[in-house]
Protein backbone atom coordinates (compact mmCIF):
# COMPACT_ATOMS: atom_id res chain seq x y z
CA UNK A 1 0.00 0.00 0.00
CA UNK A 2 2.80 2.37 0.84
CA UNK A 3 4.37 1.94 -2.62
CA UNK A 4 1.11 2.57 -3.99
CA UNK A 5 0.96 5.75 -2.31
CA UNK A 6 4.10 7.42 -3.45
CA UNK A 7 3.64 5.85 -7.11
CA UNK A 8 0.34 7.89 -7.08
CA UNK A 9 2.00 11.10 -5.52
CA UNK A 10 5.01 10.69 -8.36
CA UNK A 11 2.53 10.21 -10.97
CA UNK A 12 0.21 13.75 -9.64
CA UNK A 13 3.89 15.83 -9.13
CA UNK A 14 4.89 15.07 -12.32
CA UNK A 15 1.72 15.72 -14.15
CA UNK A 16 1.62 19.42 -11.99
CA UNK A 17 5.16 19.86 -13.02
CA UNK A 18 4.51 19.17 -16.88
CA UNK A 19 1.12 21.55 -16.82
CA UNK A 20 2.77 24.59 -14.56
CA UNK A 21 5.90 24.59 -17.40
CA UNK A 22 2.96 24.72 -20.34
CA UNK A 23 1.79 27.85 -18.36
CA UNK A 24 5.29 29.55 -18.48
CA UNK A 25 5.87 29.01 -22.16
CA UNK A 26 6.09 32.33 -24.10
CA UNK A 27 3.28 32.38 -26.30
CA UNK A 28 4.38 32.65 -30.38
CA UNK A 29 5.06 36.29 -31.60
CA UNK A 30 2.90 36.96 -34.70
CA UNK A 31 4.41 37.97 -37.58
CA UNK A 32 4.18 41.54 -38.46
CA UNK A 33 1.15 42.23 -41.42
CA UNK A 34 3.35 43.62 -44.16
CA UNK A 35 1.14 46.66 -46.15
CA UNK A 36 -0.51 45.96 -49.49
CA UNK A 37 -1.26 49.72 -49.96
CA UNK A 38 0.05 50.60 -53.47
CA UNK A 39 3.37 52.54 -53.27
CA UNK A 40 3.08 56.40 -54.59
CA UNK A 41 6.06 57.87 -56.05
CA UNK A 42 6.56 61.87 -57.59
CA UNK A 43 9.28 62.18 -59.95
CA UNK A 44 10.54 66.13 -60.75
CA UNK A 45 12.98 66.43 -63.79
CA UNK A 46 14.91 68.82 -65.64
CA UNK A 47 17.39 68.88 -67.96
CA UNK A 48 18.27 69.75 -71.97
CA UNK A 49 15.91 69.46 -74.96
CA UNK A 50 17.80 68.41 -78.08
CA UNK A 51 17.58 70.53 -81.09
CA UNK A 52 15.67 68.00 -83.14
CA UNK A 53 13.99 69.84 -86.97
CA UNK A 54 10.61 71.08 -87.22
CA UNK A 55 8.53 71.02 -89.68
CA UNK A 56 5.55 73.03 -91.34
CA UNK A 57 2.50 71.76 -92.98
CA UNK A 58 -0.16 73.43 -95.54
CA UNK A 59 -2.76 71.54 -96.70
CA UNK A 60 -0.65 68.14 -96.05
CA UNK A 61 2.43 69.43 -97.68
CA UNK A 62 5.92 69.96 -95.94
CA UNK A 63 6.23 73.96 -96.35
CA UNK A 64 8.64 75.03 -94.13
CA UNK A 65 11.79 73.29 -92.45
CA UNK A 66 13.66 74.64 -89.63
CA UNK A 67 16.24 73.41 -87.62
CA UNK A 68 16.38 74.09 -83.89
CA UNK A 69 19.06 74.84 -80.94
CA UNK A 70 19.18 73.02 -78.09
CA UNK A 71 17.04 74.20 -75.46
CA UNK A 72 15.37 73.47 -71.89
CA UNK A 73 12.83 70.17 -70.81
CA UNK A 74 11.35 69.79 -67.39
CA UNK A 75 9.34 66.86 -66.37
CA UNK A 76 6.49 65.89 -62.94
CA UNK A 77 5.91 62.50 -62.71
CA UNK A 78 3.30 61.12 -60.30
CA UNK A 79 3.14 57.23 -60.47
CA UNK A 80 1.89 54.26 -58.82
CA UNK A 81 2.87 50.70 -58.35
CA UNK A 82 -0.50 48.89 -59.58
CA UNK A 83 1.93 45.18 -59.42
CA UNK A 84 5.33 44.33 -59.36
CA UNK A 85 7.51 46.15 -60.99
CA UNK A 86 4.57 48.10 -63.29
CA UNK A 87 2.97 51.46 -62.68
CA UNK A 88 1.17 53.83 -63.83
CA UNK A 89 1.83 57.58 -64.17
CA UNK A 90 0.28 60.72 -64.99
CA UNK A 91 2.72 62.62 -66.43
CA UNK A 92 3.41 66.46 -67.78
CA UNK A 93 6.23 67.47 -69.97
CA UNK A 94 7.67 71.09 -71.35
CA UNK A 95 10.02 71.91 -73.61
CA UNK A 96 11.31 75.32 -74.87
CA UNK A 97 14.11 75.48 -77.96
CA UNK A 98 14.80 78.58 -80.05
CA UNK A 99 14.86 78.71 -83.99
CA UNK A 100 18.17 78.47 -85.21
CA UNK A 101 17.64 80.93 -88.25
CA UNK A 102 14.95 82.73 -86.17
CA UNK A 103 16.60 83.82 -82.74
CA UNK A 104 13.86 85.97 -82.14
CA UNK A 105 11.25 83.36 -82.25
CA UNK A 106 11.69 79.59 -79.75
CA UNK A 107 8.84 76.53 -79.78
CA UNK A 108 7.34 75.21 -76.64
CA UNK A 109 5.49 72.14 -75.72
CA UNK A 110 3.43 71.03 -73.48
CA UNK A 111 1.92 67.70 -72.64
CA UNK A 112 0.07 65.65 -70.34
CA UNK A 113 0.07 61.85 -70.57
CA UNK A 114 -0.53 58.35 -69.31
CA UNK A 115 2.52 56.66 -68.90
CA UNK A 116 2.55 52.42 -68.58
CA UNK A 117 6.25 51.84 -66.49
CA UNK A 118 8.20 48.96 -66.26
CA UNK A 119 11.16 48.48 -63.83
CA UNK A 120 13.84 46.17 -63.95
CA UNK A 121 15.86 46.05 -60.38
CA UNK A 122 19.60 45.45 -60.84
CA UNK A 123 20.60 45.11 -57.51
CA UNK A 124 19.47 46.69 -53.91
CA UNK A 125 20.46 50.09 -54.95
CA UNK A 126 19.98 50.44 -58.90
CA UNK A 127 17.20 50.05 -61.17
CA UNK A 128 16.23 50.59 -64.96
CA UNK A 129 12.89 51.11 -66.24
CA UNK A 130 11.12 51.99 -69.45
CA UNK A 131 8.09 53.22 -70.63
CA UNK A 132 5.06 54.27 -73.26
CA UNK A 133 2.83 57.38 -72.87
CA UNK A 134 -0.19 58.62 -74.36
CA UNK A 135 -1.80 61.51 -74.39
CA UNK A 136 -2.07 65.29 -75.53
CA UNK A 137 0.24 67.55 -76.79
CA UNK A 138 0.41 71.38 -77.47
CA UNK A 139 2.99 73.34 -78.94
CA UNK A 140 3.29 77.39 -78.76
CA UNK A 141 5.41 79.58 -81.52
CA UNK A 142 6.19 82.47 -79.49
CA UNK A 143 5.96 85.21 -79.64
CA UNK A 144 1.95 84.94 -80.45
CA UNK A 145 2.03 82.59 -83.47
CA UNK A 146 -0.82 80.10 -82.47
CA UNK A 147 -0.85 77.09 -81.03
CA UNK A 148 -0.95 73.60 -82.56
CA UNK A 149 -2.78 70.74 -80.37
CA UNK A 150 -3.37 66.87 -81.17
CA UNK A 151 -2.51 63.52 -80.09
CA UNK A 152 0.96 62.16 -79.10
CA UNK A 153 3.35 59.54 -77.81
CA UNK A 154 6.01 59.38 -75.87
CA UNK A 155 9.20 56.57 -75.07
CA UNK A 156 10.79 56.92 -72.26
CA UNK A 157 14.34 55.14 -70.68
CA UNK A 158 15.80 55.57 -67.30
CA UNK A 159 17.69 54.27 -64.46
CA UNK A 160 17.21 55.39 -60.58
CA UNK A 161 19.84 55.32 -57.92
CA UNK A 162 18.38 54.77 -54.01
CA UNK A 163 19.55 57.41 -51.77
CA UNK A 164 17.41 56.57 -48.82
CA UNK A 165 14.73 54.24 -48.69
CA UNK A 166 12.33 56.54 -50.23
CA UNK A 167 14.78 58.87 -52.34
CA UNK A 168 16.47 58.00 -55.56
CA UNK A 169 18.13 59.93 -58.00
CA UNK A 170 16.68 59.79 -61.43
CA UNK A 171 18.38 60.05 -64.73
CA UNK A 172 16.08 59.51 -67.88
CA UNK A 173 15.65 59.84 -72.20
CA UNK A 174 12.69 61.19 -73.71
CA UNK A 175 11.52 60.83 -77.12
CA UNK A 176 8.03 62.25 -77.69
CA UNK A 177 5.78 63.18 -81.21
CA UNK A 178 2.62 63.27 -82.50
CA UNK A 179 0.62 60.61 -84.00
CA UNK A 180 1.36 62.19 -87.75
CA UNK A 181 0.99 66.33 -88.12
CA UNK A 182 -0.76 68.19 -85.19
CA UNK A 183 -3.16 71.05 -86.65
CA UNK A 184 -3.31 74.43 -86.22
CA UNK A 185 -6.46 75.55 -83.34
CA UNK A 186 -8.09 77.73 -85.60
CA UNK A 187 -7.52 76.25 -89.05
CA UNK A 188 -6.93 72.60 -89.76
CA UNK A 189 -5.25 73.91 -93.09
CA UNK A 190 -1.87 74.23 -91.30
CA UNK A 191 -0.15 71.83 -89.24
CA UNK A 192 2.97 70.82 -87.53
CA UNK A 193 5.51 68.05 -86.92
CA UNK A 194 7.74 69.08 -83.86
CA UNK A 195 9.30 65.89 -82.04
CA UNK A 196 11.24 66.16 -79.06
CA UNK A 197 14.13 64.12 -77.77
CA UNK A 198 15.52 65.38 -73.65
CA UNK A 199 17.88 64.26 -71.20
CA UNK A 200 16.79 64.59 -67.71
CA UNK A 201 17.49 64.16 -64.41
CA UNK A 202 15.98 64.78 -60.97
CA UNK A 203 14.48 62.81 -58.16
CA UNK A 204 11.87 60.76 -57.42
CA UNK A 205 10.33 60.33 -53.58
CA UNK A 206 8.12 57.57 -52.95
CA UNK A 207 5.19 57.30 -50.26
Amino acid sequence: MRKLLLASALLLSTGYAAHAADLIVMPEEEPVAVSTSPSIYVQLLGGASLGLDVDFFEGGVNDENYTMDTGFAAAATLGVMVMDNVAIEGDLYWTDRVFTTEPDYDLSTLSAMVNVKAFLPLNEMFTIYGAVGVGQITYGVNPDEGTYSGWGYQLIAGATADLTENIAVVGELRYQSGFGEIAYDDDDFYGIKAPTASALVGLKISF
